[in-house]
């Protein structure tokens, strides 16, 4: 994740500015910048935040930098980086994230699906 500005090297990744305007979240302001996401856009990075993470009972606080505008249904983006740290396995058939915890075992994240 190259965004041209150097404080921003040791983020995990992104979050929608929405989910963190829902969350009251603060946001620390860092140089303008831009950053090309999957689908090519370039989306702006309004600064970052550092959030509580969960997945299963797995907890920790992580770094994320906050994207102006989002990519369409999605609200976080883990960093290659925080995926390889935690052994992340994705299951594509049962659309599941299982993580290793710093202190043995794993935890594992299972879609929520809305009835709308």
């Amino acid at each position: 994740m190259d965004t041209g500005a150097d404080c921003q090297g040791s983020a995990l990744g992104f979050v929608s500015y929405k989910l963190v305007k829902h969350l009251a979240l603060c946001i620390l302001p860092l140089h303008t910048a831009l950053v090309r996401v999957a689908n090519g856009s370039k989306e702006a990075i309004l600064g970052a935040i550092s959030a509580p993470l969960q997945i299963g009972n797995h907890r920790e606080h992580i770094k994320l930098l906050v994207l102006k505008q989002g990519i369409p249904g999605v609200s976080v983006i883990l960093s290659n980086d925080w995926l390889e740290k935690h052994k992340a396995q994705m299951c594509w058939v049962s659309h599941t994230l299982k993580v290793s915890k710093a202190h043995g075992g794993t935890s594992t994240l299972s879609p929520m699906y809305s009835t709308k």
